[in-house]
C-alpha cells in the first residue's frame, strides 16, 4: 500500500511539475517582445504581458462566436 501510494505522489509530482513548465513556457511566449538581459521596468512588463492577454482573449472569443454561429 505504501509503493501504491508513493507511486502516486511521483506522479502527481511529475504532473505537476510538467504544468509548470508549460506555464513558463506560455509566458515566455506572451513576452516574446521582452528581452531576459534587456533593462526594463515591471510597468512596461505588465502593459506587455496585459495587451498580450486582452489579443489572446479577443481571439478566443472571436474564434468562440465562429464556432457556434
Amino acid at each position: 500500500m505504501a509503493q501504491k501510494q508513493r507511486a502516486c505522489d511521483i506522479i502527481g509530482q511529475a504532473l505537476r511539475n510538467s504544468q509548470q513548465i508549460k506555464l513558463q513556457k506560455i509566458r515566455r511566449k506572451i513576452n516574446f517582445d521582452v528581452q531576459p538581459d534587456e533593462d526594463i521596468n515591471s510597468t512596461q512588463l505588465r502593459s506587455n504581458h496585459h495587451e498580450s492577454w486582452k489579443a489572446f482573449h479577443h481571439n478566443l472569443n472571436y474564434a468562440t462566436a465562429v464556432q457556434s454561429s
